[in-house]
């Protein structure tokens, strides 16, 4: 325990700190779920889905910074630096409908996003 004190003092002194982590975090849901209109006494919410995306800075244009997939509760984590980002489906459907998500230093932004299935 002694040894790590010391080394993390070390460390913090020396300027080896590295900075905190930021990114984006969140959960993407996809619907419409289920087919024919929606009815009242019948709802039918959006679902976690499990979908691959593409992370695009928005100053740069169409450049991709990274991908990420999402599990099967539609949750993901990507490490990015601050900025102004945005999240696009790869291909095909479901389409994410996305939005523009500002990263700060030293947090990570939580958001939800929504795919369009296609089923009407």
């Amino acid at each position: 325990m002694r040894t790590l004190l010391v080394a993390a003092l070390l460390l913090t002194a020396c300027g080896g700190a590295t900075a905190p982590a930021s990114g984006i975090r969140g959960t993407i849901l996809a619907g419409p779920a289920c087919p024919g209109p929606a009815r009242v006494e019948s709802p039918c919410p959006d679902r976690p889905i499990a979908i691959t995306v593409e992370v695009v800075q928005v100053v740069q244009g169409s450049s991709v910074l990274a991908t990420v997939t999402t599990g099967p509760d539609g949750r993901f984590s990507v490490a990015l630096p601050p900025g102004t980002y945005t999240m696009r489906s790869r291909s095909g459907l479901p389409t994410l409908r996305s939005q523009n998500v500002v990263v700060t230093a030293g947090t990570y932004t939580e958001i939800e996003l929504h795919a369009d299935t296609g089923m009407r």
